[in-house]
């Protein structure tokens, strides 16, 4: 969704490059596997990778104005197990659905439609199933086109930085160098990125 229109303009950019772009919901092993830069949603563990943090996402709810006129609007956090909720299991933390800035900052998530494909709970929010959370890249121009609505939007959780991952050794690589420059002007510009765990290899 943001990754690859960076990776076209460098290929465009330089007619010499070859980009092996490998996308995948695991964490990459950037020596064993021969990784030159992993972009990871993730707040970062140490480790002896060099990070550079190109933008953040949140982790949001999302219903359609459908599912909402019929079962209406939650107000509080504790409303949500009163409704119908989708839930993509990388999402739901001991099956809980955390939350900030509420007097119940989790719910215990016994979810309708449990899935492992957020794009199938970004679809059944879509088709007025129920309350789905996914990251805010994610639903944003189903929200822009009025397809879905946030809820509880002031008690989401705190945003999660997208980041660059990359060998202290390779800081110095051309093309290592002109896939950060890249990035960073993309999201410079005001776009909200993507990545649970994607890697790219130059």
């Amino acid at each position: 969704m943001h990754i690859l229109p960076i990776v076209t303009k460098l290929l465009r950019a330089h007619p010499q490059l070859d980009v092996h772009l490998i996308l995948v919901d695991r964490v990459i092993r950037l020596v064993e596997e021969g990784i030159d830069v992993a972009v990871r949603i993730a707040d970062l563990s140490d480790s002896s990778l060099h990070a550079i943090r190109i933008a953040e996402v949140r982790r949001v709810l999302v219903a359609s104005p459908a599912y909402l006129a019929e079962r209406g609007v939650p107000a509080q956090v504790s409303d949500l197990p009163k409704h119908d909720l989708i839930a993509f299991d990388s999402f739901a933390l001991n099956s809980e659905w955390r939350f900030t800035q509420s007097g119940r900052p989790s719910i215990r998530c016994e979810p309708r439609l449990l899935t492992n494909s957020v794009e199938a709970a970004i679809d059944a929010a879509l088709d007025g199933l129920g309350i789905a959370r996914a990251l805010s890249y994610q639903v944003d121009a189903h929200v822009r086109a009025g397809r879905l609505r946030y809820v509880l939007p002031e008690f989401d959780p705190p945003g999660v930085p997208v980041s660059l991952l990359f060998q202290a050794n390779r800081r110095g690589s051309p093309n290592v160098q002109a896939l950060i420059a890249a990035a960073q002007e993309y999201f410079r510009s005001g776009k909200i990125t993507y990545s649970a765990n994607f890697a790219a290899s130059a």
